[in-house]
């Protein structure tokens, strides 16, 4: 009989080597599929001109330094973040003062930032996420990797992404491009960590982030008070995601979505109407006070409140508790809504203080740009952690654009919430 030939043992072997691919893509499991509407808040930490903010504790306002380097033609008042030490080594990519101060605010943050993810159970993975405002696309990717090389010396780590900066998330029409945090740092397709690490790096101490300011008439300067006195921030937010299947939300402060409200500048003219606007954006805004938002869903009044649209009390619908979430803003003087505001929060709460309830961004570290979401997020946690029981949440408000204003909330949940719960709540 004569032997087989190599020729007629191909087909045996492509067999063979098709079922064993298919064997193996049987055996992968399937990628873990997290819900896009829920994070849960771990913790966060930011550098900033006032100190470390984070760990139970958020310094005292920080004072505005005379610079007379960032513009010819004025005398400026600036925030500028001391760092503790300085970074070693440079990136040849990283050209030109916004970005060198980019990479040492990031790195400056990366201890701080491990130090978030080391306390996460054995079994959590961390994706990490790095928004900036670096306009060249090559200087942001060498950040990227810069940052990238630190980080992934933790065994956590699974990724390093670029993400886009928080005020970038709409186009010049203002449509949705990410619509929200929540769609940010949602997980890709091919499944993600079961936690997710933000890094938000922005400085406005250089020639560009001046203009940006003058430009729009929102510059602050030692003979003109009003307006925004630039400072720089380096943020770092730890985030929870929730599976699509999981039956329970545990415990803990959740981050709900935004709501957004466009206007034009001559539709705010009168104090009248500043105030009936902010009335407006708060009673949206703190519907996300309410366990019903943790489905994601728009919210309607549950049994245990009123109606968000006038005044009146709004209940804690898991615990019975009722009382004024803590607010932070990015900014209060420019538009001159300091004192509209606080009689719009003491409007809808009685026992609200602005002294004590109510932290201005720009008035306590300066104006750190981009990363002032995440800088009011991180403020907002730590008082949230720091006065436990005494208060249901955190209402973040964004006054700064000028075409839209935009809310974001914090919901302390003291006990695990069932998922079924939440979703008939929206609908009670």
């Amino acid at each position: 009989m004569s032997e087989s030939s190599i020729y007629d043992r191909m087909p045996l072997r492509q067999s063979t080597l098709r079922k064993y691919a298919q064997a193996q893509k049987a055996a992968e499991p399937a990628p873990t599929r997290y819900d896009p509407e829920r994070l849960r808040v771990i913790d966060g930490v930011a550098l900033t001109a006032a100190g470390l903010v984070g760990w139970g504790n958020v310094p005292a306002a920080s004072s505005p330094v005379v610079d007379r380097t960032l513009s010819s033609t004025e005398v400026l008042l600036t925030h500028p973040v001391a760092l503790p030490e300085a970074v070693a080594g440079s990136i040849p990519a990283l050209i030109g003062e916004p970005a060198r101060r980019v990479h040492e605010l990031g790195h400056a943050l990366l201890c701080e930032a491990l130090n978030l993810v080391e306390p996460l159970p054995a079994e959590a993975n961390v994706d990490v996420y790095v928004s900036t405002a670096l306009d060249i696309r090559e200087q942001a990717q060498a950040l990227c990797q810069s940052l990238a090389s630190v980080l992934r010396t933790s065994p956590r780590i699974s990724a390093v992404r670029q993400a886009p900066a928080h005020e970038d998330i709409h186009d010049d029409s203002h449509e949705a491009i990410h619509e929200d945090i929540h769609d940010l740092l949602a997980a890709p397709e091919s499944g993600g960590a079961s936690h997710v690490l933000w890094l938000s790096i922005d400085t406005l101490l250089h020639a560009q982030g001046i203009a940006s300011l003058r430009d729009r008439g929102a510059l602050a300067s030692l003979s003109d008070l009003q307006g925004l006195k630039p400072s720089e921030a380096s943020v770092a937010l730890l985030f929870e995601r929730v599976q699509e299947d999981a039956e329970q939300l545990p415990a803990g402060i959740w981050l709900t979505r935004g709501k957004t409200l466009t206007y034009h500048r001559h539709e705010l003219s009168t104090r009248q109407q500043r105030r009936q606007h902010l009335r407006e954006l708060v009673a949206q805004g703190w519907q996300g006070g309410s366990t019903e938002s943790l489905n994601g869903r728009e919210d309607t009044p549950g049994k245990g409140g009123k109606d968000e649209s006038g005044g009146g009390e709004q209940r804690d619908l898991d615990t019975g508790r009722a009382g004024a979430p803590f607010v932070v803003v990015d900014h209060l003087d420019v538009s001159g809504d300091r004192a509209v505001l606080g009689s719009v929060l003491m409007e809808r709460w009685p026992e609200f203080e602005l002294g004590e309830d109510c932290l201005s961004i720009d008035a306590h570290f300066g104006w750190p740009g981009q990363s002032a979401i995440a800088l009011s997020l991180v403020v907002a946690t730590v008082e949230l952690q720091r006065r436990g029981a005494q208060t249901t949440g955190a209402l973040l408000l964004t006054l700064m654009d000028d075409n839209r204003r935009r809310t974001l909330a914090l919901r302390a949940v003291a006990e695990p919430i069932d998922v079924a719960a939440t979703s008939s709540l929206a609908t009670a």
